[in-house]
């Protein structure tokens, strides 16, 4: 739900395997307190991935937390150029492109 994003000083966002469907709401970007992760694994979320989730490059990765995890989900079109900065605070182990292409299932 458009809701979430007024959780602006959440700082772990996870409903992974919970079987959601539809499309992400922009407002998810207002989620800038996020440092500890952002988990949408696991669903069927079918829409593109909307640009304004750039915004939470800001919190993720800096205390270590480095978890932008949608991977499991069959989304299409491009990937976000917002999202690029998330692959520069990279743990070296599990970066954003990994988690976000594990299954190898986007329509883009």
């Amino acid at each position: 739900p458009t809701q979430f994003g007024r959780l602006t000083k959440l700082t772990h966002f996870d409903l992974g395997d919970n079987d959601l469907t539809g499309y992400l709401p922009t407002q998810l970007g207002n989620l800038v307190s996020l440092s500890d992760g952002f988990h949408l694994n696991s669903n069927g979320f079918s829409s593109t991935i909307p640009t304004q989730l750039g915004r939470l490059v800001r919190g993720l990765g800096s205390d270590g937390g480095r978890n932008l995890v949608l991977c499991y989900n069959s989304f299409c079109g491009d990937i976000p150029t917002e999202l690029s900065a998330l692959s520069d605070n990279s743990d070296g182990h599990h970066g954003w492109e990994t988690r976000f292409l594990a299954d190898g299932n986007y329509l883009g």
